[in-house]
């Protein structure tokens, strides 16, 4: 009976008030709010955690794509750089003027030197005695003598260097005119110059060029620069040391000396005498088979006297 008319009373005063109406919205709107929050913060960090997922994804592609277009950018860059190294090679190639009534034939390095162990100083080459590039033939960059064809195959061909052991060029100095003979000193090491006379005008830095007296080359070739002068110790001669103007180990790309059709080019490959001129001339383009070198020291009456300080250049070239 008192929880009727407590209800009555209650029912009563909400009729005229609103209060318990209005307390009751506010208490349901608060606990939905309160049920459906969680739910809220759920699908908001799942939608973020999935837009950030997808832009990732987005962004990992993109920086894929520029990563390839940068490598490919740095080989496009680094071909450029070999493109731009070889044109200036070879304009400084063709810009060499060769001697009258002598034609320039160009040609690229295929190997080198294969090992320290090797028996010559040797490079070959991508042309052979069906293109010109006989037995014989100089070799030259813009900078100097090479040295000249040894073996020749149709296509291919074999170069003996000017820092062979077994090289010989005649040459005079450019400004005394004091003539010799230039011979190769071995890998890496310098030239020497043979017969200079003790009263002979030489001194350091003074260029050496081919004579053109051993008709192997012509007059004029820049060889090397002499870099050391002193008086001979044990023989009349003076001990002249020169530096080679080309670098074989750096060469790519050279030019073959074709000569006039009636120059007696002399087939002289492996030399042993500073006098290369005692070998037949080349008649025909096949290879011609070099001299061999003899296996043991042998008295020449003939030969001109050895200078002491090619003692052991001498040796190795036998």
């Amino acid at each position: 009976m008192f929880a009727l008319c407590a209800f009555l009373a209650l029912y009563t005063w909400n009729a005229r008030t609103g209060y318990l109406d209005s307390l009751a919205e506010y208490t349901g709107l608060e606990v939905t709010g309160y049920l459906l929050l969680p739910g809220v913060l759920v699908k908001a960090e799942a939608t973020r955690f999935w837009d950030n997922y997808i832009a990732l994804i987005g962004m990992a592609e993109e920086n894929d794509l520029l990563r390839e277009k940068t490598n490919q950018m740095e080989r496009d860059l680094a071909a450029v750089r070999e493109d731009l190294a070889e044109l200036t090679r070879l304009r400084e190639l063709v810009g060499i003027t060769p001697p009258q009534a002598w034609n320039t034939l160009g040609t690229r390095v295929l190997a080198g030197r294969f090992g320290p162990g090797a028996a010559l100083e040797t490079i070959m080459i991508d042309r052979g005695f069906a293109s010109g590039a006989a037995v014989g033939t100089p070799l030259i960059t813009h900078r100097g003598l090479v040295g000249r064809v040894f073996r020749a195959a149709p296509h291919v061909a074999t170069v003996l260097l000017v820092t062979d052991p077994s090289f010989r060029v005649p040459v005079i100095t450019a400004e005394g005119r004091v003539p010799g003979v230039l011979i190769g000193g071995g890998p890496r090491a310098n030239l020497e110059v043979w017969y200079i006379a003790p009263n002979a005008s030489v001194s350091e830095g003074e260029i050496l060029l081919t004579s053109g007296l051993d008709n192997a080359f012509p007059k004029g070739l820049p060889v090397g620069k002499i870099i050391s002068v002193e008086p001979g110790t044990q023989t009349l001669f003076q001990r002249v040391l020169a530096q080679p103007f080309a670098s074989p180990e750096s060469l790519e790309e050279a030019l073959l000396l074709i000569p006039p059709a009636n120059w007696p080019l002399k087939a002289s490959g492996h030399d042993t005498l500073p006098t290369s001129l005692t070998t037949a001339p080349v008649t025909s383009n096949t290879a011609a088979a070099p001299v061999p070198p003899p296996a043991a020291p042998e008295a020449a009456p003939a030969q001109p006297p050895r200078s002491p300080t090619r003692t052991g250049a001498a040796r190795s070239a036998q």
